[in-house]
C-alpha cells in the first residue's frame, strides 16, 4: 500500500460570465461543508481522514491515509455538500470553479 498526503487548499473561487467572482474561502466557518470520504463506501479497503489543518494564515484540508486497489478501491477524498444554486438564483452565469491544491503525489 501507498501513503499518501493530500493538502487541498484554501480558496475556492467560482467566477461568473460578468467577470465577478464570489470567493468562498477554505476556514474554520467553511469546513463544515466538506466531508471525507474512502473508497470503503463501495466494497474497498483504503484507510485515512481528513482535518482543517492551517499554513501562517492560510487554511486547508489535509488528508491522510492508505490507498489501496484491493477489492476494486483505491481513494481517499473529501468532497463538498455545499450548494451552488443559491448562489445561481443571483443572477450570475457561472462558468467555473478554481480549486488550489497541492499534494506529494
Amino acid at each position: 500500500m501507498r501513503f499518501l498526503i493530500f493538502v487541498i487548499c484554501c480558496i475556492l473561487v467560482v467566477s461568473s460570465l460578468h467577470s465577478k467572482e464570489i470567493f468562498l474561502p477554505f476556514n474554520e466557518q467553511n469546513a463544515k461543508y466538506w466531508t471525507y470520504i474512502s473508497d470503503r463506501t463501495m466494497g474497498g479497503v483504503s484507510d485515512g481522514q481528513a482535518y482543517l489543518d492551517q499554513d501562517g494564515e492560510m487554511y486547508f484540508a489535509r488528508l491522510l491515509g492508505n490507498v489501496s486497489t484491493k477489492n476494486n478501491g483505491g481513494f481517499i477524498q473529501i468532497r463538498s455538500n455545499l450548494s451552488f444554486a443559491k448562489l445561481n438564483n443571483l443572477e450570475n452565469d457561472f462558468k467555473g470553479i478554481r480549486l488550489n491544491a497541492r499534494g506529494n503525489g
